[in-house]
C-alpha cells in the first residue's frame, strides 16, 4: 500500500485502531473469565448451590472510537447479580469479596481463596504487550 501524505497514513491507522482494540479486548476478556473459572475451581460449596452469577457478571467488551483511536471497557458488573437465598448478599458484596479472594460475601462466613483481581491483573499485565501486538497485526497494521 502506498500513501501520498502523512495525513493519509494517520487516517489509515486511526481507522484500524477500533478493530485492534476489539480484538485485544476479547483476549483480555478470556483472561478475566479464566480468572473466575480458576476461582470457582478452587472451592466446591457443600451447603449451597452455586449460581455462577459472578461468572456471568463479566460484561462483553465495549469499544468506542474516539478522535485518534478507541477506548475499550471491560468489567465485572455487580448489578447483574441478585441473590435470593440465605442472607441475600448484594452483588457488590459478593464481587468485592471474590476480588479479595473470598468465597461467599464479606462479613459472612467466607472461605479464603485466591484473590481474583490480583491474579487477573498479573496475567493481563504479563501478556498485554503481546496481546496488543497480535491485535494490531490482525487488524492490518504491520507491527514488529
Amino acid at each position: 500500500m502506498t500513501f501520498k501524505s502523512v495525513d493519509e497514513i494517520k487516517r489509515y491507522i486511526v481507522n484500524k485502531i477500533p478493530t485492534a482494540v476489539e480484538i485485544a479486548m476479547k483476549d483480555v476478556w478470556k483472561i478475566m473469565d479464566e480468572g473466575l473459572e480458576g476461582f470457582y475451581g478452587e472451592y466446591h460449596p457443600t451447603w449451597y448451590d452455586r449460581t455462577n452469577q459472578l461468572r456471568t457478571s463479566l460484561v462483553d467488551p465495549e469499544v468506542v472510537a474516539n478522535g485518534n483511536g478507541a477506548v475499550g471497557r471491560l468489567y465485572y458488573n455487580a448489578g447483574r447479580m441478585s441473590y435470593s437465598t440465605g442472607v441475600q448478599p448484594s452483588g457488590e458484596l459478593v464481587l468485592s469479596t471474590a476480588m479479595m479472594g473470598g468465597h461467599g460475601a464479606y462479613g459472612l462466613k467466607v472461605i479464603k481463596g485466591t484473590p481474583v483481581w490480583s491474579k487477573v491483573y498479573v496475567n493481563v499485565a504479563s501478556q498485554i504487550n503481546d496481546i496488543v501486538k497480535r491485535a494490531l497485526v490482525s487488524s492490518g497494521l504491520p507491527v514488529r
